[in-house]
């Protein structure tokens, strides 16, 4: 594909969906504790019901609901206290008419009861207690299985595991779960101006800032980084990398190189890789995205290889748009969306022509709303980075944003 003949971000995601639609994330078991932000690989199931008993929701009396109707602060009703539930054990004793027996939150209810009454609402004297208001028919009772019923479905191949799915699967049992290896991804920021992020740059080098952003979107997504590396700008050195990191990785992700400099190399590392098809690795060089119009995609055997800009906005915008998503469809992940907040324009800014438009955004709530600031920054400039919580995307038949228009503003 020619240099900068533009696709869109969806058709190119559709693309490495197809060609990668036969991509297999295996499976690996691992402790629940371990689990955290894993991509569960098969349907979990409830294997008892939640609750195994009858638990009480409240202390109080478990009683029989008819003894308490009429009951009144005028007009109480009196039943005897014939014991207690040992909070751990099952009752001893039944319920009757007439008669009551004490259970603390969390305990089982006795035989025979068929409502909780709040201690709050007796006044025990001596071996009776006072009833003072009426209960109804499994008032205050858990039944069996109410919370949880055995064989349901309770977490979706594909989840991301989050703290309250470990509380469910915690009660059920399950000490570990099968959950999918994590996506390999081998980052190479390339360009002989770069150095590590603890150097003290001389003039004409920069730190390395892009391989950290990159790293911390990957690992958000659930990926695993296997190798970093920086190469400098010459072909053989970026082949070898590309090798090495291709044996262990999925996918490779380059930093810099992407860009019709005579000092970019990516598109002729990649292209010049054995390839038994009919067309060249790079299938795509150019998004249509601002920033990060100079991008390439391109597949190496069944490995995917991603060039990135270089100026970290731009990176930063590539990785949200593109990469992030086709490592969560790649891995299985379910139903990722990313949380929208609606908000209100404080600015004007107008579309350039052509391209999907990603603005990062400070969105803030004010007088009732959401309300989001722009952040101007050129795509090299890393402040306006550090200051956005959310981006904005403008299609690209949209002429720009008025201030006051209603956006959709994508949460970082």
């Amino acid at each position: 594909m020619a240099y900068l003949n533009v696709v869109r971000v969806d058709e190119a995601l559709e693309e490495l969906y197809h060609r990668f639609k036969d991509f297999e994330a295996k499976s690996e078991r691992v402790p629940l504790h371990q689990a955290l932000h894993r991509c569960v690989s098969e349907n979990l199931y409830a294997t008892e019901n939640l609750p195994s008993f009858r638990r009480s929701m409240i202390d109080g009396y478990a009683i029989i609901a008819s003894d308490s109707y009429g009951a009144s602060e005028q007009s109480p009703m009196i039943l005897n206290v014939i014991g207690q539930v040992e909070m751990g054990k099952s009752p001893v004793q039944k319920v009757t008419s007439g008669v009551c027996i004490y259970v603390h939150t969390g305990g089982e209810v006795p035989d025979g009861a068929d409502a909780m009454i709040m201690i709050e609402h007796t006044e025990l004297m001596g071996d009776d207690v006072a009833l003072y208001t009426t209960v109804t028919f499994g008032e205050n009772i858990v039944g069996i299985g109410d919370d949880v019923s055995k064989g349901a479905l309770i977490i979706k191949k594909g989840t991301r595991l989050k703290p309250q799915h470990a509380g469910i699967l915690a009660s059920l049992g399950y000490g570990e779960i099968n959950v999918t290896k994590k996506i390999k991804v081998a980052v190479l920021s390339t360009g002989d101006e770069l150095v590590d992020i603890s150097a003290s740059p001389i003039y004409g080098q920069v730190r390395d800032c892009n391989t950290m952003i990159i790293r911390q979107i990957l690992e958000a997504s659930g990926a695993e980084v296997v190798l970093e590396s920086r190469v400098g700008d010459h072909l053989d050195d970026l082949m070898n990398a590309i090798t090495e990191a291709m044996s262990a990785a999925d996918i490779v992700l380059l930093s810099g190189g992407s860009s019709a400099g005579t000092k970019d190399l990516t598109q002729t590392a990649i292209d010049s890789f054995p390839n038994h098809a009919s067309t060249q690795n790079v299938f795509i060089h150019g998004l249509a995205i601002k920033p990060g119009k100079p991008t390439i995609i391109g597949q190496v055997d069944d490995k995917a290889i991603i060039g990135l800009p270089g100026h970290p906005a731009a990176c930063f915008t590539v990785m949200k748009a593109l990469v992030e998503p086709f490592i969560h469809q790649i891995s299985g992940t379910a139903d990722k969306k990313i949380a929208r907040i609606p908000c209100e324009a404080q600015f004007q800014l107008h579309a350039a022509g052509g391209r999907d438009v990603y603005q990062l955004v400070d969105v803030h709530f004010e007088d009732g709303k959401f309300k989001a600031d722009i952040l101007y920054g050129k795509s090299g400039m890393v402040s306006a980075l550090s200051e956005a919580n959310a981006y904005i995307v403008i299609p690209m038949n949209h002429e720009g944003v008025k201030k006051g228009d209603q956006l959709l503003a994508y949460h970082l």
